[in-house]
């Protein structure tokens, strides 16, 4: 009688394992999604409107570089942030 116990305490503790594992891959599974939801948002947003914003203001500053208004560090300083712009939609992608 103290093997069946045994084996039926065995097949508990497996039966609890198997359990404790099935959640845990649902946990995993359920972050994965929401990973890839955040970042395809992400890149929806870069794609769609922040980049774009990003060049105009560029392109603007540029501009005002040539009427007299800016400085080249304005420019360079434009610049940083559309590359940095960049650099983040990169990663997003990734």
């Amino acid at each position: 009688q103290g093997a069946v116990a045994a084996a039926r305490a065995a097949r508990t503790g497996a039966e609890a394992s198997r359990d404790a594992a099935v959640l845990e891959a649902r946990a995993d599974i359920a972050a994965a999604r929401n990973d890839d939801r955040s970042a395809r948002e992400a890149v929806a947003q870069y794609r769609d409107g922040i980049r774009a914003s990003s060049r105009l203001n560029l392109d603007v500053v540029r501009e005002t570089l040539t009427l007299g208004r800016a400085t080249m560090f304005d420019v360079l300083n434009e610049q940083r942030r559309y590359l940095e712009i960049e650099r983040a939609y990169t990663s997003a992608l990734q």
